[in-house]
């Protein structure tokens, strides 16, 4: 690169931007443009796409383990309601500490 074009590449690319709204009126779009843009839309989908998914396995993890938690209360509750007058003889009574 020239020291000419070097010079002229920093002026431009360090240049305030551009008012919104004001538009360059012979401006026109190249193919190249139009890809990335394409490829940047696609990544996005994508990266939303596992976001739900993780959001997704998350909530059922979590669901699952409210199930779980639900289904040992009901077991204690029950072993509770039917248990033997003598301490610990449930074999449940001996997997939850009190």
């Amino acid at each position: 690169m020239t020291s000419e074009t070097h010079g002229r590449f920093k002026r431009w690319f360090w240049r305030p931007p551009r008012p919104h709204g004001e538009i360059i009126a012979d401006r026109q779009v190249s193919v190249l443009e139009l890809f990335y843009d394409l490829v940047y839309v696609a990544v996005l989908g994508q990266a939303d796409t596992f976001r739900h998914a993780d959001t997704m396995m998350r909530q059922l993890t979590e669901d699952e383990f409210l199930r779980g938690k639900e289904r040992l209360r009901r077991a204690v509750r029950h072993a509770e309601d039917t248990a033997n007058p003598e301490p610990r003889s449930n074999w449940l009574d001996l997997l939850v500490l009190r």
